[in-house]
C-alpha cells in the first residue's frame, strides 16, 4: 500500500495505490501520514524535516548537515510565509525561497554553492516527506543560479581582522572552535566533536593529530601540528573542554549546540571560511608562494606566476603545485585533489 497526497484547497487526502514494493510504500508505515507535517512525528517543521532525513538517508553526518540547512527554510516559512505545516507548502513557496537565496547571493551574503546546498536540502526533505518530486525546484534551470565552478575565483578565506573581531564577539568555547577550524583545517562539526585533550597529547608526542569524529564519510585523517600556534590552540581547547570528551557542552546534543553556535555567530559569518584560510596558509607554507585565489591570479596562469616568483621552471612549479594540493586534500579530508580548486583557486 502506498499513500499519495492530492491538494484540494486546504484539504489533503490520502489515496491508496496497490502493487508497489515495500521500499516504495515506506511512507505508509508512519502512524498517520495524513497528519501535520505528513506524520513525521513532530509539529515543528524543522524537527519533522530531520525525521524525514532519518527515514530516507543513512549517513549520520549528511543527515546532520542537511537538517541544519533545512532549518533555515523552516524558519523562513514561519516568518515570511506564515506556514508551519509541510502540507501547506506549494511549488511557488519553494520557488520564492529560491529567489530569496538568489538575492542573498547577489548581496554577497552567501556563495552560490552554499545557496544551492540550502535549496537542495529543501528539495530532498520535501521529496522524502511527500513521496514525490512535485515541489522540486532546480537551482540552475528553475531558479536561475549560475553553474557551479570547482575553481574558486573569489577568496572566501576569513581575514585575520574579521577572525579576531568574531572571536571577541562570541563566547570562549565557540571562539576556540574558530581557532581549531583556522589553525587545523577542521570542519565545524569536527571542531565540536574533537576530543581536544586527547588531540593535544597526541600533538605533543607525535607531532600530528588524528581526526575521527564528525568527519565526512566517517574517514579518519591525520593533520600535522608542527607550529606553536597549533599546540596553543589545542591546549586552550583542552582547558575549555575540561573533563568532557568533546567541546559540545555536557547537557547538549550536537544538533542543539550547532543551532546555538549558528545563532551566536555574527550575521553573514561563514564558518567554512576559516578552513579556506587554513588551506591557503598551508599552501603558501608548502610552496613558498601564494595560492592563485590569494594572489589574485587566474588558475591557468598560476604555474607561470609561481615559476617567476620562485625562480624555477614552469614544469617544476607544476610539480610543486600538484604535490602541495595532494597533501592539502588529504589534510582537509577530501578524496579528490581537484576539490582543492575550491579553496585555492
Amino acid at each position: 500500500m502506498r499513500f499519495t497526497y492530492q491538494n484540494s484547497g486546504d484539504c489533503w487526502k490520502c489515496t491508496e495505490r496497490t502493487n508497489v514494493t515495500n521500499k516504495q510504500s515506506m511512507r505508509s508505515e508512519r502512524d498517520n501520514p495524513n497528519a501535520r507535517n505528513f506524520g513525521l512525528q513532530s509539529r515543528d517543521m524543522g524537527k519533522a524535516g530531520l525525521n524525514a532525513l532519518k527515514e530516507g538517508m543513512k549517513s549520520y553526518s549528511s543527515i546532520s548537515t542537511m537538517s541544519s540547512r533545512f532549518n533555515q527554510f523552516a524558519e523562513y516559512s514561519r516568518q515570511e510565509l506564515n506556514i508551519r505545516d509541510m502540507r501547506q507548502l506549494e511549488h511557488q513557496h519553494i520557488q520564492q525561497y529560491a529567489d530569496h537565496l538568489k538575492d542573498r547571493v547577489t548581496n554577497q551574503e552567501l556563495s552560490v554553492a552554499t545557496a544551492q546546498n540550502y535549496l537542495s536540502a529543501v528539495n530532498r526533505v520535501m521529496e522524502i516527506a511527500r513521496g514525490d518530486k512535485m515541489l522540486h525546484v532546480a537551482a540552475v534551470k528553475d531558479a536561475g543560479f549560475e553553474q557551479r565552478s570547482n575553481i574558486r575565483t573569489e577568496n572566501r578565506a576569513i581575514s585575520e581582522e574579521k577572525h579576531q573581531d568574531t572571536v571577541v564577539q562570541v563566547d570562549e568555547r565557540l571562539g576556540i572552535q574558530l581557532e581549531l577550524q583556522r589553525n587545523l583545517g577542521l570542519r565545524f562539526e569536527e571542531s565540536c566533536k574533537l576530543n581536544a585533550d586527547k588531540a593535544y597529547n597526541e600533538a605533543i608526542t607525535r607531532g600530528s593529530i588524528t581526526v575521527s569524529e564528525g568527519t565526512k564519510g566517517g574517514r579518519d585523517r591525520i593533520i600535522p601540528t608542527p607550529s606553536q600556534k597549533q599546540l596553543e590552540t589545542l591546549e586552550n581547547a583542552a582547558r575549555i573542554q575540561g573533563d568532557h570528551f568533546s567541546l559540545i557542552p555536557k547537557n547538549m546534543s550536537y544538533q542543539s549546540y550547532q543551532d546555538q553556535c549558528y545563532n551566536k555567530a555574527p550575521d553573514h559569518f561563514q564558518f567554512h571560511g576559516e578552513r579556506h584560510f587554513y588551506a591557503q596558509a598551508r599552501y603558501e607554507q608548502l610552496t613558498g608562494c601564494q595560492s592563485p585565489v590569494a594572489a589574485g591570479i587566474e588558475h591557468r596562469a598560476h604555474h607561470q606566476y609561481m615559476a617567476d616568483q620562485l625562480g624555477i621552471s614552469k614544469s617544476e612549479a607544476r610539480e610543486i603545485d600538484h604535490s602541495a594540493r595532494s597533501l592539502i586534500a588529504e589534510e582537509l579530508g577530501h578524496g579528490r585533489m581537484s576539490i582543492t580548486n575550491n579553496y585555492l583557486g
